[in-house]
């Protein structure tokens, strides 16, 4: 049987550690977050950008292989827009404002929360 060989030559892990997953997730689904702005912001800017980009064909798959316009729209254009949102606010660097989106989430999630509220 040549699959365990064939997969090592092709560099796939023989060990993993299965106990990091779910930060490992946590952490890249957190990077995609627009901080304190929230989910409710997330669905403001989502669709604002969707209006803009996807709506009007400007964003396509080929421009965005290999995800597809609505993923790219979702980890790049999203998070990005939200850093220069909070730059803005604060009238500081990118660089700045990207550490203040990561580690603003949980005060987005709890105070800007999509549910119950009138957009």
């Amino acid at each position: 049987m040549q699959i365990i060989p064939d997969g090592i030559k092709k560099g796939y892990p023989t060990v993993i550690d299965f106990n990091s997953i779910p930060m490992s997730l946590m952490s890249r689904i957190e990077s995609f977050q627009p901080g304190y702005y929230g989910p409710r912001g997330a669905i403001v800017i989502a669709e604002t950008l969707r209006k803009l980009f996807i709506d009007t064909k400007i964003l396509t798959k080929s421009l965005t292989i290999p995800q597809t316009p609505m993923e790219y729209l979702q980890e790049v254009l999203i998070p990005e827009a939200a850093v220069r949102l909070i730059q803005e606010d604060k009238d500081i660097t990118a660089e700045k404002a990207r550490e203040i989106m990561l580690e603003s989430v949980r005060f987005g999630e709890y105070v800007h929360n999509d549910e119950n509220q009138e957009m």
